[in-house]
C-alpha cells in the first residue's frame, strides 16, 4: 500500500531568520508566505513565528480590520506603510513626516484647509486689549477624494519566489518607480482611471542657469529653493533625477539641505517642494495583498478585457497564463489614495529642467 508522503514546508532557510524590524522585509515575507500557503499544510503562523510584523499583514489582508482585536502592529494609514516599505527606492519616506497625512474613514472626500505663512498678526497687547487675528480664508484649501485605488501586479517565477532578497528588490524598486512617476508627473488629473494630478501639473519649469560648472549649480538649486522658501521656510525638500543626485552630491558635499533622488524624474531635472503645504490620505485599513497561480493576466501597460464580444470577438495581447507557465501572481493594492497642495498663496513646487551641469 502507497502512502503519501508528508508535506514539505518550501520556505527557504533565509526566510525564517530572526525577526528583523525592516518593514519591508516583514511584507515580503508576508507576499511569500501567502504564495507558499497554496502548496503547504503550514499555517501562517507556523511559516511566520519569527516575524509578527509579516504575520501581521498576512492576517489583516485577509479579514477587515473591526474583526482585529488591539491596535493594528502596521502603520495608521496605507501610505505610512507604504513609506516604511519603500525606504531609499521613493522620495515618498522623506516627503511623509512633514506632508499633512489623514485616514477617510467612512468619509466619500476630505477638505484640508489651506496653508500659508503669515505673522503679520502675532504683536503684543496690554492687559484687557485684543488680539490680532490671523486673516485667513479658511475655506480655501484642498479636497481629497476617496476611491482611488493604486496598485500593480507583479509575475515571478516559482523558482524566484524563493528567493526573498530577489522578491523584496523587486516589489519595492517597481512600487517606488510607480509611486514617484505618478506624483511627481505634469499631467492633469484623469478621471477614466482616477489618477490624481500630479505635482508638476500647471507649475511651469524655471529656466535653466547656462554656462554649466558648479557656478550654474549652485544658481539652479537657490532659484528653485527660493522660490518655495516662502511657503516652506527651511523646511524643504530637494528632489533630484538619480543623474543629477550623483552629480549635487559629488560636486557640492556642503550642501546640507533634504536632498533625495527619484526615477520620477528625468535626467536634467531637478526639484524643490515643501512637504508642509501637502496633503496626502489613504484608507486605514491594511494593504491588500492578493498571490493567484491559477490567473490569466493581459500582459500590456493598458490592459483591457481578456475577451470582447464582435464578429470576430477580440482577444487581448499577449496573456499569459500563471498555471501553464508555472508563475505566480502577486498583487498589491493601496484604496483611497490621492494627494495635493493646500496652499492659499505662494509656490509651493518649483523645478528646473536641461541643467546645463
Amino acid at each position: 500500500m502507497m502512502t503519501r508522503a508528508p508535506a514539505v514546508n518550501r520556505i527557504p532557510a533565509d526566510f525564517i531568520r530572526p525577526f528583523s524590524d525592516s518593514l519591508a522585509l516583514s511584507l515580503t515575507r508576508a507576499f511569500l508566505a501567502s504564495a507558499d500557503g497554496m502548496m503547504s499544510v503550514a499555517s501562517p503562523a507556523e511559516r511566520l513565528r519569527h516575524d509578527p510584523v509579516a504575520l501581521d499583514i498576512v492576517t489583516k489582508s485577509q479579514v477587515t480590520i473591526p474583526t482585529l482585536p488591539g491596535t493594528p502592529a502596521v502603520a495608521a494609514t496605507q501610505v505610512h506603510v507604504l513609506g516604511a516599505l519603500l525606504g531609499t527606492d521613493s522620495m515618498l519616506p522623506a516627503v511623509l513626516p512633514n506632508a499633512t497625512v489623514a485616514p477617510f474613514g467612512q468619509a466619500a472626500s476630505m477638505f484640508v484647509p489651506g496653508y500659508s505663512r503669515d505673522g503679520s498678526a502675532v504683536g503684543f497687547s496690554k492687559a484687557g486689549s485684543p488680539f490680532a487675528p490671523v486673516q485667513r480664508d479658511l475655506s480655501l484649501g484642498y479636497t481629497l477624494t476617496a476611491g482611488r485605488r493604486c496598485g500593480f501586479i507583479s509575475v515571478f517565477t516559482r523558482e524566484a519566489m524563493f528567493s526573498e532578497l530577489f522578491v523584496r528588490r523587486q516589489i519595492t524598486g517597481d512600487i517606488g518607480a510607480g509611486i514617484d512617476t505618478l506624483m511627481l508627473s505634469t499631467n492633469a488629473a484623469d478621471d477614466a482611471t482616477g489618477t490624481p494630478a500630479g505635482l508638476r501639473n500647471t507649475v511651469n519649469a524655471i529656466g535653466a542657469t547656462a554656462g554649466g560648472g558648479e557656478a550654474a549649480m549652485t544658481a539652479d538649486l537657490s532659484a528653485i529653493g527660493a522660490a518655495v522658501a516662502k511657503v516652506g521656510g527651511g523646511n524643504v525638500l530637494y528632489v533630484a533625477s538619480p543623474k543629477e543626485f550623483i552629480k549635487i552630491r559629488a560636486r557640492l558635499p556642503l550642501f546640507k539641505l533634504p536632498l533625495v533622488a527619484s526615477s520620477g524624474l528625468a535626467d536634467g531635472v531637478i526639484l524643490c517642494m515643501a512637504p508642509v503645504a501637502l496633503a496626502i490620505s489613504s484608507a486605514d485599513r491594511p494593504l491588500r495583498i492578493e498571490v493567484s497561480d491559477q490567473a490569466v493576466l493581459h500582459m500590456d501597460t493598458s490592459p483591457t478585457a481578456l475577451t470582447t464580444a464582435g464578429t470576430p470577438p477580440a482577444s487581448a495581447f499577449p496573456e499569459r497564463s500563471m498555471f501553464q507557465t508555472d508563475c505566480k501572481a502577486l498583487k498589491l493594492v493601496a484604496d483611497d489614495l490621492d494627494w495635493g497642495w493646500r496652499t492659499i498663496a505662494g509656490n509651493c513646487i518649483a523645478w528646473v529642467t536641461g541643467v546645463t551641469w
